[in-house]
């Protein structure tokens, strides 16, 4: 993964290029370890992108497993509406030659495909709460491509794209 930091004023913004998901949850299901919801992802990291994240206070998380050390880094999103308007990441997929923008109401699609060149700006956000604090990570801007295996998906006509003639004149 290439890491860039763009930081302006209080916000950091981590700008990661070549990215792995895992634990995709771009709908926001309810299960055992997430809140009817919660949309978010886990980042796969090396130990090197492990430091760099962690050295600007992202939430960085490494877990010992049969002798194997994995780590990650959660990665929240949201999309709030206000004033009439829908505010939240811009999410573009690139499917078969089209590149479309994902919304609230497509992201849970994002779950079930095989995601690659996955890039991505996440922003840094210090919360209080009562007595506790910490730091979160919130997706401000996506692109991937999906993966296809499907050969003649790309095949399929788009009905708006359709001549009004007849073809057997």
């Amino acid at each position: 993964m290439d890491i860039r930091f763009n930081e302006t004023g209080k916000t950091t913004v981590a700008e990661l290029d070549n990215c792995f998901l895992k634990f995709k949850n771009f709908a926001g299901a309810e299960g055992m370890y997430n809140n009817a919801g919660d949309r978010s992802f886990q980042l796969n990291l090396t130990q090197e992108e492990y430091e760099i994240l962690g050295e600007k206070g992202f939430p960085v998380k490494a877990k010992e497993v049969d002798g194997n050390v994995y780590y990650s880094m959660n990665v929240k999103l949201a999309w709030k509406e206000r004033d009439g308007s829908v505010y939240g990441p811009d999410i573009y997929l690139d499917a078969n030659g089209k590149r479309t923008k994902i919304g609230p109401d497509e992201a849970g699609r994002l779950d079930k495909l095989s995601l690659t060149n996955v890039n991505m700006d996440v922003r840094l956000w210090h919360w209080t709460k009562r007595a506790n604090e910490g730091n979160s990570c919130w997706l401000n801007a996506m692109e991937a491509t999906s993966r296809t295996t499907n050969r003649f998906a790309g095949r399929i006509i788009d009905p708006m794209d359709a001549v009004d003639e007849d073809p057997f004149d």
